[in-house]
């Protein structure tokens, strides 16, 4: 992955980190970059790789190791270490071959080696290019629109060499210069919540957040806002306020959890008193509504939250949430229970999968930890986790998927993070 250097986010070890691997580069870096990147350019070229995940061919990441010449005229040789990474990921999704598992770090790193072959090829062609790749986008920059388009028809031909594909509404030349942030961002920063003037600011920071949010929808504005209101000091006085706003945010954009969870977290390590009810009702809202819809992500982390400040949801949550068959939710809501959290749950749809042959399946997951964390019972009565060879093993070793711990969750938000993608 070195030998890119187009790429802001090579993967590296980070000792005391829980994902063990983490990007180089992050997120606040790009901007940065982009524009000394392209002081001298007149055009940019923003393409992004379609779907990079989800329709990522899991063949190509023996290509991008081994070359594709090499890796084709062995496909089936398992001393190609790239072959064994292309099967690993297979197994872990019914032997397909189109898609790798969002959120895992392993994930990153293969998509890091994918886009990393992808910037060799370009550059191999291209030696004088200017730009960067930040995960699957590209920032390329140019003297002239027709280098630009020149330069986008090798991308087109090098990612359809990788079974990978190019983003057309995505996709676009821009005369430089341009706004390198958009301007609700630069517009939020320049609100400062002041001592004397608190209250009043935080009204005014947020109503600005939340005008953006319906202004620029699919931005993330509100996440955005949450994770930079993270950095004021709300005095006990406003917090109640305060609070209100951050559930408000959730509510409306339910994907900023991750980054509200830590929020929530650290004013709770604080001593700061919580409105049980208000918080009750704002978890139970979204877990509800997104049950109903069988959107597991949002029903999880509206789960995690609950489990991280030990919320008594009300029953009425419990029967949509019970239908909802996905191995998170149901892990999540049965720790709940353990907890005596969630005494209305009804695990009957879930104790179906504790069976042997589930154990590769969907739902191997669940199969495997609510058996073993006693939460669940086998159908048949037998160890079936004992009497298979792999998952045997694993158990002897005492290995856990899922931590009932809230591990630093100030920082981590817990095995959800390395779990969900957070």
């Amino acid at each position: 992955m070195q030998a890119s250097t187009l790429s802001l986010t090579r993967m590296a070890y980070v000792a005391g980190s829980s994902r063990g691997l983490e990007r180089v580069g992050d997120f606040d870096s790009l901007d940065h970059e982009r524009v000394v990147r392209s002081s001298a350019s007149r055009y940019l070229l923003k393409a992004d790789l379609s779907r990079f995940y989800h329709s990522l061919y899991t063949h190509s990441i023996s290509w991008a190791v081994h070359t594709k010449a090499v890796a084709k005229a062995a496909q089936f040789d398992q001393g190609l270490y790239g072959n064994l990474i292309d099967q690993a990921v297979r197994n872990t999704q019914d032997k397909q071959t189109l898609g790798i598992p969002v959120g895992p770090v392993t994930s990153d790193l293969i998509s890091e080696v994918l886009g990393t072959a992808l910037d060799i090829e370009l550059q191999s062609v291209r030696p004088s290019l200017k730009g960067l790749r930040y995960v699957d986008d590209y920032y390329l920059f140019f003297g002239t629109r027709s280098d630009a388009e020149a330069v986008l028809a090798d991308l087109h031909s090098i990612a359809n060499h990788f079974a990978v594909e190019i983003n057309p509404l995505k996709t676009r030349i821009l005369e430089l210069p341009e706004p390198v942030q958009p301007a609700w961002k630069s517009e939020l920063r320049l609100i400062q919540i002041r001592a004397d003037y608190e209250k009043e600011d935080l009204f005014a920071f947020f109503s600005r957040a939340f005008d953006n949010a319906s202004k620029y929808p699919g931005n993330n504005v509100l996440k955005y806002a949450v994770k930079h209101s993270a950095g004021f000091s709300i005095s006990h006085e406003n917090w109640p306020l305060y609070e209100s706003f951050l559930l408000g945010s959730l509510v409306a954009e339910p994907s900023l959890a991750p980054t509200l969870a830590a929020v929530l977290s650290r004013y709770s390590e604080a001593d700061y008193e919580f409105n049980e009810e208000r918080l009750a009702e704002t978890l139970a809202e979204i877990a509800s509504y997104h049950a109903r819809f069988k959107q597991g992500f949002e029903v999880s982390w509206a789960l995690w939250i609950g489990k991280l400040l030990e919320v008594n949801l009300p029953a009425a949550v419990w029967g949509p949430v019970s239908q909802l068959d996905d191995p998170i939710v149901a892990l999540l809501s049965l720790d709940l229970q353990s907890s005596g959290l969630a005494d209305a749950l009804d695990s009957s749809l879930w104790a179906q999968h504790m069976r042997s042959e589930h154990l590769y399946s969907e739902n191997w997951l669940l199969a495997y930890e609510a058996v073993r964390k006693g939460w669940l019972n086998s159908v048949d009565g037998t160890d079936y986790i004992a009497g298979d060879d792999f998952f045997g093993r694993i158990a002897d070793l005492e290995v856990e998927f899922y931590d009932t711990g809230t591990r630093d969750a100030a920082t981590e938000t817990g095995w959800l993070t390395a779990y969900l993608g957070g």
